[in-house]
């Protein structure tokens, strides 16, 4: 999502994430992934990070929860992506 402010109000636009040079849609996967490992309770890194991917291979966990809420709010603004390709004026 990016912001951007239009006639004083700042609207959240959905883009679709990528570049030719990185992947930079496997780099926020990533970072989500481990994010939500370091918020578990288990004892060892190890076993946090297995069951993570166990709960990402059943579509359950904070990583995947993450993915879905945020796919769920850029359904909500598609209807702002005509303000993506806008030039600001001042």
């Amino acid at each position: 999502m990016k912001k951007r402010k239009v006639g004083g109000t700042t609207y959240q636009i959905p883009y679709l994430v990528q570049n030719k040079e990185k992947d930079n849609s496997a780099l926020i996967a990533i970072r989500w992934l481990m994010n939500s490992v370091l918020r578990r309770s288990e004892p060892k890194l190890e076993e946090r990070l297995a069951h993570e991917l166990v709960d990402a291979f059943n579509r359950e966990g904070y990583s995947v929860k993450r993915k879905l809420d945020l796919y769920a709010l850029a359904l909500q603004n598609r209807v702002y992506t005509k303000y993506l390709f806008t030039t600001s004026r001042k």
